[in-house]
């Protein structure tokens, strides 16, 4: 019993810790140390650029949301803004390396609530924690999540607007390999960033330049191409085939199935045992 309290203790202290939803969107294919040193003090989520959408950050119901940047552009410096006139009660925080006087005072007139030029030391972060641990209790004594933090969009600075006029191509295939590899397991598209030494942005960007698609739209094409597949074996029921091409819940995998392919699965394995010839499979871009 005590050892079952003292866990109970320990998750509890955990789970008060804030949670950072942490927004990657540096250009530069070094992987970032920031989100492990601030898991010292807080909870920290990590998502790409592409999941981000108004109801994915409300289920997730972030404490702040940082984003960090290594050289600000019109474009990823617009992801930041779009997520703060879609959730404006929700304090932002912007890491930068490229810093100026305008971009501070563009990014506090925006409505971020700390501003910081990279590099960032340790005290520093804890400092930081310190000060959302205190954001956090004077919401809770309000009895709200959050206040709403109003904000006003000025020109941004002539220095975002200086680009590389070209992305570096890169190599994605690690990635494909991954996820042949692991497509009946969990994929964090974070650790499949690693696997072509990039950060989870720029993944997402070359990932999309590469294939046509995101990272994510890929993943659900070749788990219900693999569903078609072993549809096709009257052996195997719908839920045993979700469970096997990496869904842990069968309803959400029929939902997936029929956005994808335009039936349900249980429609495909009927068109298919009725038909003499293969199903056609989904057509996944390939380049």
């Amino acid at each position: 019993m005590c050892s079952l309290d003292g866990a109970l203790r320990v998750k509890d202290a955990v789970m008060d810790k804030p949670l950072v939803l942490w927004i990657n969107l540096n250009t530069s294919e070094t992987q970032s140390l920031l989100p492990a040193v601030f898991r010292k003090y807080c909870r920290v989520q990590l998502i790409s650029a592409d999941d981000i959408h108004p109801h994915t950050i409300v289920q997730i119901a972030p404490d702040l949301i940082c984003f960090e940047y290594d050289y600000p552009d019109l474009s990823s410096l617009g992801i930041m803004m779009k997520t703060k006139q879609e959730h404006p009660s929700y304090p932002v925080m912007m890491f930068t390396e490229q810093h100026s006087e305008a971009m501070a005072v563009w990014a506090f007139r925006a409505g971020v609530w700390d501003y910081f030029v990279k590099p960032v030391g340790d005290q520093q972060i804890k400092n930081i924690a310190d000060s959302l641990n205190e954001l956090c209790e004077k919401r809770r004594s309000r009895g709200s999540k959050s206040e709403v933090v109003t904000h006003h969009f000025q020109t941004l600075p002539n220095e975002v607007r200086f680009r590389k006029s070209q992305l570096k191509s890169v190599d994605v295939s690690p990635a494909i390999d991954y996820v042949q590899r692991h497509l009946c397991e969990k994929i964090v598209e974070q650790t499949v960033a690693e696997t072509c030494h990039l950060s989870l942005f720029r993944f997402s960007r070359m990932f999309k330049a590469a294939r046509g698609i995101t990272f994510q739209e890929y993943l659900l094409q070749q788990r219900v191409q693999e569903a078609q597949r072993l549809l096709k074996n009257p052996s195997a029921s719908i839920s045993d085939v979700a469970y096997a091409v990496g869904f842990k819940d069968p309803s959400y995998f029929s939902r997936i199935f029929k956005q994808v392919s335009g039936v349900s699965p249980s429609s495909f394995r009927t068109q298919a045992t009725n038909s003499y010839q293969d199903m056609p499979l989904v057509t996944v871009n390939q380049k």
